[in-house]
């Protein structure tokens, strides 16, 4: 008997599962966001982390790089994969470029790396977007084999639509030319439909390369809103906004179970769907939402009669 046969009772109760199975897995399998400042008040990543886990070292333009490959270093020592951000304008030679990546592999071993054009509106040097860093070469050199680019399901304040279609296709016919592992890590997003609609509009362009998906982690409203109108996250932000009770209590904790319910179903519903892996930015919240993820990972989460999202046990 199959899923359209069961009587109406119990097909709900097979969606569930399935569901329920769905947000268990993007819950176990993710990768999250840290700052080198923030690691210097974090006594072990262990206490925190999942061991093996993915940790992305953001890099601020002007900062001390070396900054960047010590955290990288310590997150190796721990147990982690440490993957540095690579901003190509904030970089002011091929020379110096060279020398971080050097740094990157000497100290941490680093196997991947996420490639993005960085927030700078002047390129400091040769570099003034992702491909210019790209072919280089120079991360096939220091032996990096999994590249992340940028994904912009909802634009970017920094190129208009045309110029994304083009540099997401030169991305996409760079890994296909390389043989490099590379996928898409998208800017974090606050409503998953437009993640969902540039899905299939890229897909329909061919593009092949896989997505993680960013999402902001357990943080307070009002931090949320800062970041959202600092990354320009576009329409989504209009999310924010459909829970005026919310907004009233800023400092409120935001949850993005609606998001992780939302991608799991799509996940399920669509066998083409490009999702991979969900990509955290924490926003000062790193633990919190490590244990918030750990714990829907462990099962312990309970759905949403419409099945629109979960809360955690008591």
């Amino acid at each position: 008997m199959d899923m359209q046969t069961l009587p109406k009772k119990t097909a709900t109760a097979a969606t569930a599962e399935a569901l329920r199975l769905e947000i268990e897995t993007l819950a176990a399998d993710y990768s999250i966001e840290t700052l080198p400042s923030e690691s210097i008040k974090i006594p072990s990543y262990r206490d925190i982390l999942p061991n093996g886990k993915t940790v992305n070292i953001a890099y601020l333009p002007g900062s001390d790089f070396r900054l960047v490959a010590r955290t990288a270093a310590r997150l190796r020592d721990e147990g982690f994969e440490p993957v540095p951000h690579l901003p190509a304008r904030a970089f002011r030679s091929t020379e110096e470029l060279d020398d971080a990546l050097r740094l990157l592999h000497g100290e941490a071993g680093i196997v991947e790396v996420l490639a993005i054009a960085g927030g700078i509106a002047t390129p400091r040097g040769p570099f003034p977007d992702t491909m210019s860093l790209l072919e280089t070469g120079l991360l096939q050199k220091y032996g990096i084999a999994r590249i992340g680019v940028g994904g912009h399901p909802e634009g970017s304040p920094d190129i208009d639509d045309t110029g994304l279609g083009t540099a997401l296709r030169a991305k996409n016919d760079f890994a296909v030319g390389s043989g490099l592992a590379m996928h898409l890590t998208t800017q974090f997003c606050l409503d998953a439909a437009p993640v969902f609609a540039w899905d299939v509009a890229t897909r329909m362009d061919g593009i092949t390369l896989p997505i993680h998906v960013g999402l902001p982690g357990v943080t307070t409203l009002k931090s949320l809103m800062r970041f959202a109108k600092i990354c320009g996250v576009g329409p989504s932000r209009r999310a924010l906004f459909r829970d005026t009770r919310k907004l009233v209590r800023l400092s409120a904790i935001s949850y993005p179970d609606r998001l992780v319910t939302a991608i799991a179903r799509q996940r399920l519903a669509d066998p083409s769907c490009r999702i991979r892996r969900l990509h955290f930015f924490p926003f000062g919240g790193l633990a919190r939402t490590a244990n918030w993820l750990a714990r829907i990972a462990s099962g312990e989460i309970e759905l949403n009669a419409d099945l629109s999202g979960f809360t955690l046990l008591d």
